[in-house]
């Protein structure tokens, strides 16, 4: 969810194969961070974070050295050029992730049926390189679980090395909950919460959120990655943007990065 919508989940199956546990992005830490402003992403060289993702295939010009550029295959545009773009880049990728809430009409949108067999032709093939792959993100309606339940099911012969999840909420009790559930219904893989978000219009509400979940995502063995909505200077009507109107870090920022 590039824009803002307040979704995910996630479902179990036995019909689709799994590999083994993925780490984080590197070995020293889990956090990353999705980005809005990509003119500020040099911000993280000094920062907390391992990782960045922008919901395309294209890293943007001033990505640390230190941090992992994670592409998205965001829809099902351009999909017969991903894997190139990804190959070819002068970072190689390690981790991809793979359309962005299809269940939502106002995001990639897709079928099961008709994602399953994108995925089978263009990004399955990616494992063959030694790319860590993402699951499909769905949305925390309630169509994200039968999406991807019914993707699943279609997408024989494929196999994800986590599952990416999307929240936006209020309250840190009902973030855990969430998470939680859907390491139960997919206690073999990693959880990956590639975007998150309280959605209170509140900041200190937003804030105490923030210092009550970021331990705990650290301390579960089974998280393997989480990413706050978002590095940006504005992402309004949200109070979660990690930087203020001059680019520099805000005190939601400064406990994040």
């Amino acid at each position: 969810m590039k824009f803002i919508c307040i979704q995910l989940a996630v479902v179990a199956t036995q019909l689709v194969s799994v590999a083994s546990l993925a780490l984080a992005p590197r070995s020293d830490g889990k956090r990353g961070v999705a980005l809005v402003s990509s003119g500020d992403v040099p911000i993280l060289a000094n920062s907390q974070c391992s990782w960045v993702y922008n919901w395309g295939e294209t890293a943007p010009p001033g990505v640390p050295a230190n941090i992992q550029f994670i592409p998205m295959q965001w829809g099902s545009g351009g999909i017969e050029t991903f894997a190139s773009t990804v190959l070819s880049a002068a970072t190689p990728a390690r981790t991809i992730f793979g359309f962005n809430e299809p269940d939502m009409a106002g995001q990639s949108n897709l079928a099961p049926p008709v994602a399953a067999l994108l995925w089978q032709t263009y990004l399955q093939p990616l494992k063959n390189n030694g790319i860590a792959l993402g699951a499909p993100a769905v949305s925390s309606s309630p169509s994200g679980l039968t999406w991807l339940s019914s993707f699943m099911q279609a997408c024989v012969g494929c196999t994800f090395d986590f599952i990416p999840l999307h929240w936006y909420g209020e309250g840190a009790d009902n973030f855990m909950a969430y998470c939680q559930q859907a390491h139960s219904d997919y206690p073999n893989m990693p959880i990956w919460v590639t975007e998150f978000a309280d959605t209170s219009s509140n900041p200190a509400d937003v804030q105490t959120f923030l210092n009550t979940v970021l331990p705990w995502l650290d301390s579960q063995p089974w998280i393997g990655g989480y990413s706050w909505f978002a590095l940006a200077r504005s992402v309004s009507p949200l109070q979660t943007n990690l930087l203020d109107g001059s680019g520099n870090v805000n005190a939601l920022g400064a406990s994040y990065l």
